[in-house]
């Protein structure tokens, strides 16, 4: 009766329901209302759908190489 007299008791008990299942490692995403979030997870047999293999070259250290 408590909960259908006072809806918004309900709701703060699902927010802190929520907030209590977060732990200070978990990553947290915010996107728009109504958009679906892509989420691209590693694991075994997950591959690129894009060319990822972009191949670079080391940078340069920054010594200077120049004779005086």
């Amino acid at each position: 009766e408590l909960y259908q007299q006072h809806p918004e008791y309900v709701q703060l008990l699902i927010v802190q329901a929520n907030a209590s299942a977060l732990n200070p490692t978990d990553k947290v995403i915010f996107i728009p209302e109504g958009t679906t979030p892509t989420l691209v997870l590693p694991g075994p047999g997950i591959v690129p759908t894009v060319d990822a293999g972009v191949t670079t070259t080391p940078a340069d250290d920054g010594g200077d190489t120049s004779t005086p």
